[in-house]
């Protein structure tokens, strides 16, 4: 339900862009409504019987969402098109980084058109150099200093240890001292 009330709501867009999180490995859905269509960004390549079960989640939010006036290119489709082995960032043999390279994909196609005939390979980058891995490591940085440990932050938590021990003083009130 909620997948097809996400569709719903954001009618408006070309592309939903749906993370997704199995138990050891991290992949981006490009979801296209209107066109019947999934676009599996996966670092790692696996086998697209590995997340089945979401692509079967993902059909019954588009039907729900067709249902529900939802609009279709081609209202006869009962099925979304799932293209996979789509060139993607990917991640080096036996590393662990699909989260980042997730993180990263989320950031190129967000720069980028969400209109899948418009979507071009120049666009895409097919590999990651170690820069780009700890650009996106600095970013996740930023955010958990600005966001989670400043007690200014959106997701601070004042009832965590992190808020109520004057060993952390310094780190959750760090904009006193620098700015």
């Amino acid at each position: 339900m909620y997948l097809g009330k996400a569709m719903l709501t954001h009618q408006d867009k070309n592309a939903l862009m749906v993370p997704y999180a199995l138990p050891d490995h991290y992949i981006l859905f490009l979801v296209y409504p209107w066109d019947h269509l999934v676009v599996v960004l996966d670092p790692a390549h696996y086998a697209e019987k590995t997340f089945t079960e979401f692509l079967v989640l993902l059909n019954l939010a588009h039907k729900y969402y067709k249902d529900q006036s939802g609009r279709v290119k081609d209202a006869s489709k009962s099925k979304l098109l799932v293209k996979t082995q789509w060139p993607c960032c990917k991640q080096l043999p036996g590393s662990i980084l699909c989260g980042y390279y997730m993180c990263e994909m989320l950031q190129i196609n967000g720069r980028y058109t969400t209109e899948f005939a418009d979507m071009s390979l120049e666009n895409i980058q097919t590999g990651s150099t170690k820069k780009t891995i700890l650009n996106l490591c600095a970013d996740i940085c930023r955010y958990i200093r600005h966001d989670v440990c400043n007690h200014l932050g959106e997701f601070y938590d004042p009832e965590s240890d992190l808020a109520k021990n004057d060993p952390f003083k310094r780190l959750r009130e760090w904009e006193k001292e620098f700015m």
